[in-house]
């Protein structure tokens, strides 16, 4: 029994970091990011949905006001990079997949039109939206038996 005691106490490391170092690095993370530049970087743009989605995976509310401007930015964006667009779909989908679907469904035909013939993604040429299949103003009427026309 003191063996195995013994052996606990020397697995352990003393340098790790406990959960509450982790809520706070995270919680400091996401108040750095209320204040931090969306332009440059790796998608020679801005970065509002890769922003967006930290903010929404380090739980800041909803109503916080840099909140709802990366959202909204991130609505209104055309969808044209492949990066954004992919990281629009995940932020839409961990907010409400429901409210957003009829958005996740242009962002998957967008990357389904940039996907290449071995299965890679290119940049992001702009999808023809204008077209899209899912488009609730043109829904079929539904006769009696419940079937679309």
């Amino acid at each position: 029994m003191h063996i195995a005691l013994l052996v606990l106490a020397l697995a352990q490391d003393p340098n790790a970091f406990s959960q509450a170092d982790v809520d706070r690095a995270v919680r400091a993370g996401a108040e750095s990011l209320q204040t931090a530049p969306s332009t440059g970087g790796w998608m020679k743009g801005n970065c509002d949905e890769l922003i967006l989605l930290t903010m929404i995976h380090a739980e800041v509310a909803p109503t916080n006001p840099k909140y709802q401007e990366y959202l909204a930015n991130c609505l209104q964006a055309p969808l044209e990079k492949t990066y954004k667009v992919a990281l629009l779909a995940m932020a839409l989908e961990e907010l409400d997949a429901a409210a957003y679907q009829m958005k996740i469904a242009q962002c998957a035909k967008f990357l389904v039109d940039n996907q290449a013939k071995n299965g890679q993604w290119a940049y992001g040429k702009a999808a023809d939206l204008a077209e899209f299949p899912f488009v609730e103003a043109k829904k079929n009427p539904v006769k009696s038996s419940g079937k679309a026309r």
